[in-house]
């Protein structure tokens, strides 16, 4: 929760991935996990620039105010 700014703040850790195998990235998932997949509901799928992996690690940086947030702005 950010008062100062009114707003809920869905934030997380930096992510490392370790040797990816080759490939390309288009977006990372962010849902919450419970016993299963089909009950694990999906909060966001969060798409940035196309990252081409070539087998070493992969470090997801998140800013420093979340992923996302979402905000009551009544006027």
């Amino acid at each position: 929760m950010d008062t100062g700014n009114d707003r809920v703040e869905f934030d997380a850790d930096d992510i490392s991935y370790t040797a990816l195998n080759a490939g390309t990235i288009a977006s990372a998932i962010v849902f919450k996990e419970v016993t299963n997949d089909a009950d694990s509901p999906l909060i966001a799928d969060i798409d940035f620039t196309d990252l081409v992996t070539n087998g070493s690690d992969v470090d997801l940086q998140v800013n420093a105010e979340g992923f996302f947030y979402i905000t009551n702005d009544v006027t």
